[in-house]
């Protein structure tokens, strides 16, 4: 899985959230339209309620991961919420590049690395 191999102990803060964002676009641009199916009809089926909680369960618990692992002294916000909002953005942020056809826009993984660093940077100020 994506954030796995980017939650790896030691790695720079730059090259985790690089690896991140772009394990989340090649994840995404391989069907763009099955994971809208994925994301927006299938998680109403009553047969997949608890396959899809256990997913989101899961994705979070990397996230917090993710965030425990690329961020400084810990004074600020939980990791909990730190990664509700980080999977929040990195989501909102890839699923609109795959619905507008920018997904593979450099300038758009160069800003959401930028975004992602300053925010886990300035999170524990």
């Amino acid at each position: 899985m994506v954030l796995r191999q980017a939650t790896i102990s030691g790695v720079p803060l730059q090259q985790g959230v690089d690896a991140l964002v772009q394990g989340m676009i090649d994840v995404h641009g391989i069907n763009p339209e099955l994971h809208r199916v994925l994301l927006d009809e299938v998680p109403g089926l009553e047969d997949s309620r608890s396959a899809h909680d256990a997913f989101l369960a899961d994705y979070q618990s990397h996230y917090r991961d993710f965030v425990g692992a690329h961020r400084g002294v810990r004074a600020g916000p939980s990791d909990d919420v730190l990664a509700q909002l980080l999977s929040s953005v990195v989501e909102g942020v890839i699923h609109n590049g795959a619905r507008k056809g920018t997904l593979n826009s450099p300038e758009l993984k160069r800003e959401l690395v930028k975004m992602i660093c300053s925010y886990l940077n300035d999170a524990d100020r």
